[in-house]
């Protein structure tokens, strides 16, 4: 995901966080869980590629 748009997935862990994983490009990523209360995502964007169009998010909280 070096020079282009991406979405980043944390975990927060004894007040830390861990990077799940990094998505990026046209392919649907896999369903990502955290072992815990949060997860954070973080749109890291790159303002030099105009073939950059940013993401489209589907969410589901489950018990």
């Amino acid at each position: 995901c070096e020079g282009v748009d991406s979405l980043v997935a944390f975990v927060h862990i004894d007040g830390k966080k861990d990077k799940i994983d990094a998505f990026c490009g046209d392919t649907p990523p896999r369903p990502i869980m955290s072992n815990g209360p949060r997860l954070s995502l973080e749109f890291q964007g790159v303002t030099s590629s105009r073939h950059s169009r940013g993401f489209k998010a589907t969410y589901t909280f489950m018990e």
